[in-house]
């Protein structure tokens, strides 16, 4: 009994207090790792914990506290004493040299070797060493500028926003830098096949998920418009990557879902919103894809029943880019969430003529679509105004598949979508070297999958191997086209029949 121990509690301390080692929080760390409640080891210019994380390495100019704000761990507000440089970077000379139609992207990124100082003559202020440093930064943005972003425009401009603006906010905002190199690489890839590239690509693609996704999770309604409009260009970004990719993975979906909450929150709470460089294209690319995404079933039932953004595009009418996407047939793509749901849901009321009321939205909306006409001043643009009947015939098109008794086939509706496509198939030669082209692939799409002689399917195979930019988006689409051609069951017609396959073969169709 004397040799008992005293009694000690179980979560008595393991070592005296005494001897105890203690750490105290940093209070002069860097505003990053202080806005992080990480520990920071005060190495300067930049310390060990934001180079890990490729985050900017900012320091206040005094011992007083942090200013208040509104921003995101990985987007630091250098309000003060912020090392970013505020002055503008200069794209005018790498944009001075426009790519040929008969140059390839092969001998852009073959010559770049030759020419690499003059994007790295830009600066990337604020951008970390080690994100500057890492494998195939420098041929990216070279791809990114001289390419890739002519492509995402859809149409020739003037001033393109994603050249400059964009590059504006990049070095200062990791992850719309992640963003831009992901956009460049997921492009540059399918042209190189460089499976380093890909790699890389992968990377910046992980990295911008992560960060948008944390965006998500803390961003609230008081965030300042500049750092909203900053979020939706990256959710953007990332449909194009999506677009550019092929959208195997069914991602697009979710991106549109990001970029709805930004854009809705910037047109109907922030008037101030409209006024900032990027806004008007950036409202037009989400309208754009957010009304292709009604056209695949499974993506159109993430989608809200109205979207106030779609249904009255003539609120971002008034923008100067306004067209970039949808020319001067915008007034379609207001009726294709519409037309979607008839399709897609409304298929078996519509053939059997039941419905009174879904008859007679029916031939409303056929009567708009046939009815449509461009805008006087966009009549003289011979290329804009046969885009715009190629989307009114496809849009006729789908109209007559709702017509299609379920588990039959199409036979008595080919007569009044047979001559839509060979009429949407001349237009589509006449145009295919344009810079419109790049924004009719789902047109050509749904024409395809209504093809049934093998003539016009070589014909549309022949349109896709000529086309002038060079994505996985083109041989996806022939992929499934060449899917629904083989399949024997004759009732697999139309995006209906898109659906199917792409579903029997676990994967995704890309509208865009």
């Amino acid at each position: 009994m004397g040799d008992k121990q005293p009694y000690k509690p179980p979560n008595q301390a393991r070592y005296p207090k005494a001897i105890r080692p203690r750490f105290l929080r940093s209070k002069s760390g860097c505003l990053g790792c202080r806005i992080r409640r990480k520990k920071c080891d005060e190495q300067k210019p930049a310390c060990k914990s934001c180079q890990k994380q490729q985050l900017i390495c900012a320091w206040p100019n005094g011992d007083h506290d942090i200013p208040q704000s509104h921003g995101f761990a990985w987007q630091i507000n250098l309000k003060a004493g912020g090392r970013v440089s505020k002055t503008p970077i200069s794209v005018s000379k790498p944009c001075a040299r426009q790519v040929p139609p008969h140059e390839t992207s092969q001998n852009i990124i073959r010559d770049a070797s030759r020419d690499h100082d003059v994007i790295c003559d830009l600066g990337w202020p604020g951008v970390p060493i080690s994100l500057q440093g890492s494998n195939h930064f420098h041929m990216l943005i070279e791809h990114y500028v001289k390419i890739t972003s002519h492509v995402l425009t859809g149409r020739e401009n003037h001033t393109n926003p994603f050249l400059s603006p964009t590059l504006e906010l990049a070095a200062a905002d990791n992850l719309v830098m992640h963003a831009v190199l992901a956009v460049s690489g997921i492009h540059c890839q399918h042209v190189t096949k460089d499976p380093d590239v890909l790699v890389t690509t992968y990377k910046h693609y992980g990295t911008v998920l992560k960060g948008l996704k944390y965006a998500l999770t803390h961003w609230v309604e008081r965030t300042s418009p500049e750092k909203s409009l900053s979020l939706l260009l990256v959710a953007i970004l990332m449909c194009m990557y999506e677009a550019l990719g092929g959208n195997d993975n069914g991602a697009m979906s979710l991106h549109v879902r990001a970029a709805r909450e930004f854009c809705s929150h910037l047109i109907t709470r922030e008037p101030m919103a409209r006024s900032l460089p990027l806004a008007g294209i950036l409202f037009e690319a989400y309208a754009y894809f957010a009304a292709l995404s009604h056209l695949e079933r499974r993506a159109l039932e993430l989608m809200p029943d109205q979207d106030p953004i779609i249904s009255d595009i003539d609120c971002i009418k008034t923008y100067q880019t306004f067209g970039s996407y949808m020319g001067c047939a915008y007034q379609l793509y207001e009726l294709i969430p519409t037309i979607s749901r008839l399709v897609l849901y409304e298929k078996r009321s519509i053939s059997r003529n039941d419905d009174p009321k879904l008859q007679a939205l029916y031939e409303d909306t056929k009567r708009a679509v046939a009815d449509w006409t461009p805008d006087e001043h966009q009549a003289h643009n011979y290329a804009e105004t046969m885009a715009g009947m190629i989307v009114q015939k496809t849009l006729l098109m789908l109209l007559h598949e709702c017509r299609i008794v379920e588990g039959q086939g199409p036979q008595h509706v080919m007569r009044d979508i047979q001559p839509l496509i060979e009429e949407t198939m001349s237009l589509a030669e006449i145009i295919s070297k344009e810079p419109v082209s790049c924004v009719l692939a789902w047109p050509m799409m749904i024409t395809g999958s209504m093809m049934v002689e093998k003539r016009q399917r070589h014909r549309l195979l022949s349109l896709f191997g000529t086309h002038p930019t060079h994505t996985a988006l083109a041989e996806q689409t022939v992929r499934l086209l060449n899917l629904v051609w083989e399949d024997d069951d004759k009732s697999v017609f139309g995006i209906t029949g898109l659906g199917t396959v792409a579903k029997q073969h676990k994967t995704y169709m890309c509208y865009a």
